[in-house]
C-alpha cells in the first residue's frame, strides 16, 4: 500500500471564465463586483492572460512524484482553485493509500497561512509543516544567491 501525498499550494485560476469563482473564493464566498473583477482580468491580460503559476505548480507536483518514486502517490490540491485539497484527499482515499502526508509549497510555517492548508487535510492526515530549516533547502537558497550576486559588481 502506498503512501499519499498531497501537494499544497495557493491556486490560481486555469481559465478566464474561472477569474469570478477564484475571486469568490478567496474572497470566503463574498461575490466580488463587476468592477473587481475587472480590475482582476486586467492584471491577468498585463501578464499574458492567465498565470503561468498553475503551470510551474503542476510540475512542481510531478517532479515531488518523480522524487519520490514508487510507493508513494502524490495529488496536487489548491486552497482556493479546483482541484482543491479536499479533492486531492478524496481521490487519494478512494485509491485506499496507507496514510496521507501534505506538503505546502511555501516553505514556512504559521497558523494564518499554512495552518490553514493542513486543516483541510482532515484529522487523520500527516503534514510537513516547515521545511524552512533544512540544511538543504538553505543550500539551494545560499547557491541561487550567490549565482544572482556573481555578475553584480563588488559594490
Amino acid at each position: 500500500m502506498s503512501t499519499g501525498v498531497v501537494v499544497m499550494a495557493y491556486g490560481t485560476p486555469a481559465t478566464a471564465g474561472d477569474l469570478t469563482d477564484y475571486y469568490t473564493h478567496i474572497r470566503r464566498g463574498r461575490r466580488p463586483t463587476d468592477e473587481q473583477v475587472a480590475h482582476l482580468r486586467a492584471r491577468y491580460d498585463a501578464i499574458g492572460g492567465m498565470s503561468p503559476l498553475r503551470r510551474i505548480t503542476e510540475r512542481q507536483c510531478r517532479r515531488i512524484e518523480e522524487a519520490l518514486g514508487e510507493g508513494y502517490d502524490v495529488e496536487l490540491g489548491y486552497k482556493h482553485a479546483p482541484p482543491f485539497i479536499e479533492d486531492a484527499v478524496a481521490t487519494l482515499t478512494k485509491r485506499a493509500v496507507a496514510q496521507i502526508v501534505g506538503v505546502v509549497l511555501a516553505p514556512h510555517d504559521s497558523r494564518g497561512s499554512i495552518g490553514e492548508y493542513v486543516e483541510r487535510l482532515g484529522p487523520d492526515a500527516r503534514a510537513v509543516r516547515s521545511w524552512h530549516e533544512l540544511p538543504e533547502w538553505r543550500s539551494f537558497q545560499a547557491g541561487a544567491i550567490r549565482d544572482a550576486l556573481s555578475p553584480m559588481p563588488p559594490r
